[in-house]
């Protein structure tokens, strides 16, 4: 449980910020105190704070989930650098492929020929 002097901090708003114009805070302090004043002042003082309160933990809760999207995008990105390949390996890849499918044309033109003149010659 909370102590009287406790505080609890919570979100303000601005249009719900209390001003006191023309407040002369001298006279708080003179032998004459005027109580409703300094009670409207603190009231004031401790509205104004849990508004204060309540945007800062707004901010906060909108940060955290900034940083949760952030450090999801960037799971993604890594996931797609592992993924996928850059440009120049499948440029690499696909000559390599050529290569392997011209080897395969000759071959199989050979064997076509082979079979060709092994028929010819029953």
């Amino acid at each position: 449980m909370n102590s009287s002097n406790d505080l609890i901090f919570t979100n303000i708003e601005p249009d719900k910020i209390q001003i006191y114009k023309d407040v002369d805070l001298n006279s708080l302090f003179n032998l004459n105190y005027n109580f409703d004043l300094l009670k409207g002042i603190i009231g004031a003082l401790l509205k104004n704070q849990q508004t204060l309160q309540k945007q800062l933990e707004l901010v906060n809760y909108v940060k955290n989930e900034n940083d949760k999207t952030i450090q999801s995008l960037k799971n993604e990105i890594i996931e797609i650098k592992e993924k996928y390949t850059t440009r120049e390996d499948f440029v690499k890849v696909e000559d390599k492929m050529n290569k392997v499918n011209e080897i395969y044309q000759v071959f199989d033109e050979q064997l076509t020929k082979s079979k060709h003149q092994n028929i010819l010659f029953y």
